[in-house]
């Protein structure tokens, strides 16, 4: 019986010591194909496997350590570069206020500057204002003592400088535009300032323009007497002119006819006036009127008279539809336009005519007609 027992822990043992190491072949086996394949297998049993494990979990600290230290320079690379915005967005903030304070400083400067030269406008149109009033002053005063010492100023009289004077006075007042005086006025001066036919006879006038022609008041045959002011016959004032000579003509078509006038031809007409008027004041803005000699003066407001008459003949022929013949210098009439000193003063002053010398033996005449154009003068001119 005992014998049966060892023998059967033999048995045992033999079949025990047999399967362990068929299962450490398997297992060996097992082991070395999967670290032939990549994968993470322990090297066989043989190659110190603690030595093994102890390197593979240090490659893996170390690989956790990099992934860390990877994130922390991130992490530090994006703080730095939000300082690197900020320190933009604070050289834009700088930079925008060098910008604002050069423009408040250019500004400033130019305000500056602007008010000086409005500082300079103003002394300068108030000398200008000055001149001016001196020159009118000495007008005056020369006109006034030609009118209050005639006997000194007799060849002056006789000669018509001092006719042609009062003229240029005259200019200046509600006679250049050919308004009434009114009929009590008229009543009163009508003795005064009526002119007879030996008046008429004895005045010599002088055309307008550089070359100047002189004739007989009633014998106007050889005179010149151009429809334009001569300001208006200056080369800068072709275009101008001509676009309104052309407008006129075709407007003359109906002068004297039953038919109104048409529509685009009066439009055409209005638009060249709107262009020789604009013209006219941008040579001759009023500001230049202070500084005109007294010749220049009287071809100033003759122009002017000259605009303000065109302008309401188109006027009326928009309201109206009827034409009057325009472009052309309106002749003397001596029922009309001498019948008294305003009348024909009237006539010269729109027609831009001036005294002449007269001939010899009517200078007692020019006496005469400065007496009734001084009396005009002190009726309606003087101040």
């Amino acid at each position: 019986m005992n014998t049966n027992r060892s023998r059967s822990i033999v048995t045992f043992t033999t079949i025990l010591a047999a399967w362990l190491g068929s299962s450490i072949v398997s297992a060996q086996g097992l082991f070395g194909n999967l670290g032939q394949a990549g994968g993470i297998g322990l090297p066989p049993t043989q190659a110190l496997p603690h030595i093994v494990i102890n390197k593979s979990i240090t490659a893996a600290g170390d690989w956790t350590r990099a992934h860390a230290d990877a994130y922390a320079r991130y992490a530090e690379g994006t703080y730095y570069y939000a300082e690197a915005r900020k320190k933009i967005a604070e050289a834009v903030s700088m930079e925008l206020d060098n910008y604002l304070k050069y423009a408040e400083t250019y500004y400033n400067r130019r305000l500056e500057r602007e008010r000086s030269k409005l500082e300079i406008a103003e002394i300068y149109e108030e000398r200008k204002d000055k001149y001016g009033e001196y020159r009118k002053n000495a007008r005056e005063r020369l006109l006034k003592a030609i009118l209050t010492d005639r006997e000194r100023n007799t060849g002056s009289i006789q000669s018509g400088v001092s006719l042609n004077k009062l003229l240029y006075a005259l200019a200046e007042t509600p006679v250049a535009y050919g308004i009434d005086l009114g009929d009590s006025i008229e009543n009163q001066v009508q003795s005064r300032l009526t002119l007879t036919s030996d008046d008429l006879g004895s005045i010599q006038i002088q055309s307008p323009g550089s070359r100047k022609q002189t004739t007989s008041l009633l014998q106007q045959s050889g005179t010149n007497l151009s429809w334009w002011p001569d300001h208006l016959r200056q080369p800068a004032f072709d275009a101008q002119r001509a676009r309104l000579n052309s407008a006129m003509q075709a407007a003359n078509r109906f002068a004297g006819a039953e038919q109104q006038i048409d529509v685009e031809v009066l439009k055409e007409l209005q638009l060249a006036f709107a262009g020789l008027s604009q013209k006219y004041m941008s040579m001759y803005p009023p500001s230049r009127k202070k500084t005109l000699s007294t010749a220049e003066m009287m071809q100033y407001l003759r122009t002017d008279d000259f605009l303000a008459r065109v302008f309401q003949d188109i006027q009326r022929m928009r309201d109206t539809g009827r034409v009057d013949v325009m472009g052309s210098a309106e002749p003397f009439d001596q029922d009309r336009h001498g019948a008294n000193a305003a009348s024909l003063a009237t006539w010269m002053l729109q027609n831009g005519v001036s005294f002449a010398k007269p001939t010899q033996g009517n200078e007692a005449s020019y006496s005469r007609l400065f007496s009734k154009f001084a009396d005009l003068y002190e009726l309606v001119g003087a101040n």
